[in-house]
């Protein structure tokens, strides 16, 4: 990074203009929202909402007491009204209403709130996400289901509320309201321009936004799809606006819609593959099919099995030879909303373990490999392994996910570098905390494993039977492989 040394001796308005100037770079913020009790009838809490955002703050907030002087009268902390305030979530998120970007990825999305922010009791509260003049959506605001899961369950919760507030009328008004209906809202609030977003298959939330290729001869169908979606959806605005009953609502043009994509990371190519024979390409699918996919189960309230939205893995879209091979090797059989596959001999069911929660649901689904997170409070027994037949592998699990980038498993002992001296007190503690579980459980395993072949011996009576085979326990980090560009990627000069 270049270091102007002498920039505290430049006059008090020159200072100024290189503050504003800094603040005028827009900035595009990531935004979801958590909600914390979901609407159930038996938690009635101040916020059910919490505002999260992944993207850093604006620099100029903490560099020196006048740039932030300068910046607080620009920036806007756009969760003012949902932020809890002396809690964990309690960090405001700034944004610069004129020239940033609030982004609105998968995860907001899919819980609907891509053009509405919902807070305290939200089934009624929201408001239209209008705190900049841009906002950017995922291409899945406009093409995913509109009833989406949450809503329908407290369609249900709140018509059995117990303490008799019903809110049919304001639940009925907000189901009613179409995409159409809440990007009007947002431009009636002053929203401007309206960015489609497609290619974010990692929902990563530091991202790059850039135009898509001029030359439409070089589109791929993914990017015709999105102008389809998108030409549509002008019509459909420009309808509403000429709409007669609307007339008297809007004092403004329908907001610019445009299509964009997010900057990927340069990958290599090969353009030469279809050229090979069909026989080195399906070896090439299926050494494909070798690299293992994380897939999250969900602790629900009824203790029973669900997988969550799983990002498909690649061999389903890349051609119809690797998308055939890919289906005839897996199955479909977990239990989900959508549709999963599942490659039971190489994929790992990552079970969020909780004091009081049936993991064993999932035991009925002959999974071979389980992880586990090295963080839990409740640790695994034996006792409860032995409830899935025909597991072979238990993985202690080192880290999280980051949006729905793919990942992969590194087994933690081969790691040859670490980010810490291995002297530390804190390193050494928190790299001997997952072996220490892991030792423990493998203990138990053995010990356990003795008595129940013996007593599967003694009722066979000295017959041949099918011994319980003991999984192998091992320690693995998860690596996200994001194919997203950071803006926060920078290019270091050496030291000289």
């Amino acid at each position: 990074m270049e270091r102007f040394d002498r920039f505290r001796e430049l006059p008090k308005n020159v200072r100024l203009h290189v503050w504003l100037y800094a603040a005028s770079v827009p900035r595009v913020v990531s935004v979801f929202e958590m909600h914390t009790v979901k609407g159930r009838p038996n938690a009635d809490a101040m916020f059910e909402t919490v505002m999260i955002s992944r993207t850093r703050p604006p620099a100029i907030i903490s560099v020196c007491h006048e740039s932030r002087s300068t910046a607080l009268q620009i920036y806007k902390a756009m969760d003012e009204d949902v932020r809890t305030k002396g809690t964990q979530f309690d960090a405001p998120i700034y944004v610069n209403p004129k020239v940033d970007i609030v982004l609105r990825g998968k995860r907001a999305c899919r819980e609907g709130d891509a053009f509405r922010h919902r807070r305290g009791e939200w089934i009624r509260e929201s408001k239209p996400c209008a705190s900049t003049r841009t906002l950017a959506v995922d291409l899945l605001a406009v093409t995913g289901r509109r009833d989406d899961p949450i809503t329908s369950r407290l369609r249900k919760d709140y018509n059995t509320r117990d303490d008799g507030a019903i809110f049919s009328d304001e639940f009925i008004d907000l189901l009613s309201v179409t995409t159409i209906q809440q990007i009007a809202a947002c431009a009636v609030n002053g929203m401007e321009d309206l960015i489609i977003v497609f290619g974010n298959d990692d929902d990563a939330s530091k991202v790059t936004l850039v135009p898509l290729n001029p030359n439409k001869y070089q589109w791929t169908p993914r990017e015709k799809g999105a102008l389809r979606v998108v030409a549509q959806l002008r019509k459909d605005l420009l309808d509403h606006w000429r709409d007669p009953g609307n007339g008297p609502l809007f004092t403004t043009s329908p907001p610019n819609i445009s299509v964009m994509t997010v900057q990927m990371v340069p990958t290599p190519s090969f353009p030469q593959f279809q050229k090979l024979p069909i026989e080195l390409q399906d070896m090439v699918w299926t050494h494909a099919l070798q690299h293992p996919q994380i897939i999250t189960a969900i602790n629900r309230k009824d203790d029973k099995a669900y997988i969550g939205t799983t990002r498909q893995p690649s061999l389903l879209s890349v051609c119809r030879a690797s998308r055939q091979l890919y289906i005839k090797q897996a199955s479909h059989n977990l239990p989900g909303q959508y549709g999963v596959y599942y490659t039971s001999a190489v994929d790992t069911v990552l079970l969020n373990i909780i004091p009081g929660y049936n993991f064993k649901a999932y035991a009925k689904y002959e999974l071979r490999s389980i992880g586990i997170p090295a963080s839990i409070s409740t640790p695994l027994s034996a006792s409860e392994v032995r409830a899935f037949h025909g597991l072979r592998e238990i993985v202690i699990l080192i880290g999280g996910r980051q949006g729905d980038c793919q990942i992969q498993l590194v087994d933690f002992e081969q790691q040859a570098t670490s980010p810490c001296d291995s002297s530390s007190r804190d390193c050494s503690s928190f790299a001997q905390s997952p072996f220490i579980y892991a030792n423990s459980l493998r203990k138990d395993l053995e010990r356990h494993s003795k008595v129940w072949n013996a007593v599967q011996q003694s009722k066979k009576k000295g017959k041949a039977s099918i011994e319980w085979v003991m999984p192998t326990v091992r320690v693995a980090r998860m690596v996200p492989i994001s194919e997203t560009a950071s803006p926060y990627m920078y290019q270091h000069r050496p030291c000289d």
